[in-house]
Parts: C-alpha cells; sequence; structure tokens
C-alpha cells in the first residue's frame, strides 16, 4: 500500500523497515555513547605508576635528594641550609677584600706583601709574566674589590662570580707552580678550595638570602 509522505509517497512496508532501521542505530549510538563514557571515567580515575609509588613521609626528603636515615631531621637541614649557603657565599667573597686593600692602598703591610700600591702591583705581576701589568693589576683590584663584596651580599650573584672564578683559576695555576699542592708550601690547597666554592654561585646563583632574591627578584 502506498501512503502519502513529505517527498512524495512510498509503500508502507518500506516506511516500517526506515523507521526500524532508525531505531537499531539510535541504540547502537546510546551503547556507543555508553562506552565512551566509561572508558573516560576510567582513565581519569587511572593512577600512574609514579602516583602509586609508595609515599616518602614529610621531611624525610630535602628537594628531592636521597631519603634520609632520620626524617626528623630533614626540617632543620631545610631551614639551616639558605642561611649556610649565604655564610658560604659571604666567605668567599669578602676574603678577596683584604687582598684588595693590601694591594691597592698598603694596608696590612706587616703580611709579607711584595706590593703596597696599584703601580707596585702592576710591576709586580709583569716581573711574574703577566703582560701587561697595568692592565691586570686594576682588573685584579676590581675583582677583589668590587665583584667580591657583590658575591658576598649575592647581588648579580652570577656575574660577579664570572671573574672570581677566572681570577682563581689563573691563581691555582700559579699557586702550583710555585708550591704544588700545601698550602704551607705556598701551594694551590687554600685557592683550590676557594676557587670550587666560588664556581658554585656562578652555577647556582645566590639562593633565597641574596640580595638577587630578597629585593631584585631576578637574577642572570
Amino acid at each position: 500500500m502506498y501512503v502519502p509522505t513529505a517527498l512524495g509517497v512510498e509503500r508502507r512496508g518500506d516506511r516500517d523497515t526506515g523507521n526500524e532501521f532508525l531505531s537499531h542505530a539510535r541504540n547502537n549510538i546510546g551503547i556507543v555513547d555508553a562506552l565512551m563514557g566509561f572508558a573516560l571515567a576510567h582513565l581519569r580515575h587511572q593512577q600512574s605508576p609514579l602516583d602509586v609509588a609508595k609515599p616518602v613521609p614529610k621531611g624525610a626528603r630535602m628537594d628531592d635528594a636521597t631519603p634520609l636515615f632520620f626524617p626528623q631531621l630533614g626540617p632543620v637541614y631545610q631551614a639551616l641550609f639558605p642561611w649556610v649557603e649565604m655564610l658560604l657565599r659571604a666567605v668567599v667573597g669578602l676574603t678577596l677584600v683584604p687582598h684588595g686593600l693590601r694591594s691597592t692602598f698598603g694596608m696590612f703591610s706587616s703580611t709579607g706583601a711584595l706590593s703596597h700600591n696599584l703601580t707596585e702591583f702592576a710591576d709586580e705581576l709583569d716581573h711574574d709574566g703577566y703582560h701587561p701589568g697595568k692592565l691586570w693589576a686594576p682588573a685584579i683590584v676590581l675583582t677583589q674589590l668590587v665583584a667580591g663584596p657583590m658575591l658576598a651580599l649575592g647581588l648579580f650573584t652570577r656575574l660577579a662570580a664570572c671573574p672570581i672564578v677566572i681570577f682563581l683559576i689563573v691563581t691555582n695555576y700559579e699557586r702550583w707552580r710555585v708550591g704544588g699542592f700545601f698550602w704551607n708550601k705556598m701551594g694551590l690547597e687554600f685557592t683550590l678550595m676557594w676557587t670550587v666554592g666560588a664556581l658554585y654561585f656562578l652555577v647556582h646563583g645566590g639562593g633565597e638570602i641574596s640580595v638577587d632574591h630578597l629585593v631584585i627578584g631576578r637574577e642572570f
């Protein structure tokens, strides 16, 4: 039998078959939607291997470092670290200052210095083979009297540490050439530790208790 439709006429049997097909299609789409919803919900709640790892008690780690035998000490180490870092930075930077004062202004004259002003210091460098002395003498003094205090304060820390590290590397060579390793023979033992301390701040920056962090809020 033929019946009117929006597109003309069709047989009733054909329309019934089409309705049945659409009904099955809707049911299948509903099943697919349900399966997708279940899969998404499963993915949201699925834990990664890192999530299910055994939790470490608070204080047992220091910035993802090796777990501590005594986790109770973790907060103590974390509280002391910025202050110890600041102390190391101050010592590395300020220890340069007396050398600059001695070479430039003749202070601490009884300590065995060979030069007591900038001219004598330049002549001493020329004599030791570091030419031209007139260039290197003020460069060294600026490193000692300007970059040293800047490092101690944590002001433009990496910028200040760079010439200090270069100066100390040359000093290590000179100490090794003159006295070998041991400090009581004028060797590089002391300057080597000094260099490593300065190198730490060249790489790491000033740390939490520094002008860079507390005042400027940025660093090189």
